[in-house]
């Protein structure tokens, strides 16, 4: 069994508070309010997992977003579960309250197929993958190498760089020797 490690737990808690201080700041609510709708979790029976283990998983309900964390975690599961699919739900709100934003949920919903009888969460007819996990992919392929994903527009760039500046700027923040100390040192 491989375990998580404080500094994976720490990091991961950094990375959350500071999507949390970023959604805030973008809608005019609190980090109190994020943290009202989103779990982190290291269960996977919470996510009715059984068999092969996933490195990681994402649910939201009305109430709540559910991110599970599992044995073997590494820093590309938390860019594509928090990164990717959290990262397209602050989008989602934050389109909301911002006509750019707006224009940039629009690229991601015609790119991704989350228009029309299927939204989000549902493979499309020909069993392919959900457009929530398209994006979240893509969103971890464009971190990793650079380069859009297949077929994808050219203005999904701005989507993924708006989130790219986010976890850059969170990265920024727990390198040692770094000014920022709000978000690390909290809770």
């Amino acid at each position: 069994n491989v375990k998580t490690t404080k500094e994976q737990l720490a990091a991961t808690r950094v990375i959350v508070n500071a999507l949390a201080d970023e959604w805030a700041t973008q809608t005019g609510r609190t980090r109190e309010d994020f943290y009202g709708m989103l779990r982190v979790t290291g269960d996977p029976k919470e996510f009715g997992i059984n068999g092969t283990m996933p490195k990681g998983a994402y649910w939201k309900n009305k109430a709540e977003t559910l991110i599970g964390l599992f044995q073997g975690y590494d820093v590309s599961t938390i860019l594509h579960e928090v990164g990717g699919h959290v990262g397209l739900d602050l989008i989602q709100e934050m389109a909301k309250h911002s006509t750019a934003w707006a224009d940039r949920l629009n690229t991601i919903e015609k790119w991704a197929g989350a228009k029309g009888k299927y939204g989000w969460d549902k493979k499309t007819a020909n069993g392919t993958l959900s457009p929530r996990e398209k994006f979240a992919r893509g969103f971890e392929k464009y971190l990793t190498t650079g380069n859009l994903p297949f077929q994808a527009p050219s203005a999904l760039k701005k989507a993924y760089d708006s989130i790219k500046t986010v976890m850059k700027s969170i990265y920024e923040s727990v390198r040692p020797g770094s000014k920022r100390k709000s978000i690390a040192g909290s809770d």
